[in-house]
């Protein structure tokens, strides 16, 4: 269990230095889905507004099974990258 403060307020990096806790794998995207300059993490008020017009943007009737191609795309109409 995370204790110290960097882990508890970043989750992903405790995963990752943990490795022996987790089952880790990475998954490869297409190129047009590649978007490494994307953040979507939340860390200010202002990351939260961001996130909920990002996810108000994508159709309910597919939640949450949304595509990788359907979240691209509202991603690139929504979110100023």
């Amino acid at each position: 269990m995370a204790v110290e403060r960097v882990f508890r307020e970043h989750v992903t990096k405790y995963i990752t230095s943990h490795p022996g806790q987790f089952a880790l794998g990475w998954l490869s995207a297409e190129l047009s889905l590649w978007m490494p300059e994307l953040k979507l993490d939340i860390d200010t008020h202002e990351d939260l507004v961001r996130m909920q017009r990002f996810c108000s943007s994508l159709a309910e009737a597919n939640a949450p099974y949304w595509t990788a191609r359907e979240i691209i795309f509202n991603v690139q109409k929504v979110i100023e990258i």
